[in-house]
């Protein structure tokens, strides 16, 4: 519960730091479109947040050419964060899936030879969202909220 809890953190934080709306890029696959937008540091501007958040193009496979490696750290809420794993897009018609699976490892960096493997507790631990257009950009519907 805790674990799950923590990935909506991630994502939700992501999506604060993001705007929660991006604006879609002039390419017709939706996919590059929000490769070209996440590809970067982010640095957290809300009160509380002091996360930054870097995103790097990596290499997995021939099918997956727009994945990323996820690094966030920092503060959030006064609680030191460190977190990293790999993100994938994959294209769902007009949307996009972005899949979020974590590296509980801590030395796993993106120059790491295990940064696209991953064990079995860290691909369970996996967790996405769907970006749908939306005005001249993408939006995901907010978090679920777990009582």
């Amino acid at each position: 519960m805790q674990q799950r809890n923590l990935r909506i953190t991630v994502l939700a934080v992501l999506l604060t730091i993001l705007g929660g709306i991006l604006p879609a890029g002039a390419a017709d696959d939706p996919v590059v479109s929000v490769a070209r937008i996440l590809s970067g540091t982010f640095r957290g501007s809300t009160p509380g947040n002091d996360l930054r958040l870097d995103l790097r193009s990596i290499a997995t496979d021939l099918q997956h050419l727009n994945d990323f490696f996820f690094e966030c750290a920092g503060k959030y809420q006064g609680e030191n964060v460190r977190r990293q794993g790999v993100i994938r897009l994959e294209t769902q018609g007009r949307d996009v899936y972005l899949n979020y699976i974590p590296h509980f490892d801590a030395t796993v960096t993106s120059f790491s030879p295990q940064a696209t493997r991953f064990t079995e507790s860290e691909a369970n631990a996996a967790c996405g969202l769907t970006l749908s257009p939306r005005g001249d950009g993408f939006a995901a519907p907010e978090p679920a909220v777990v009582p």
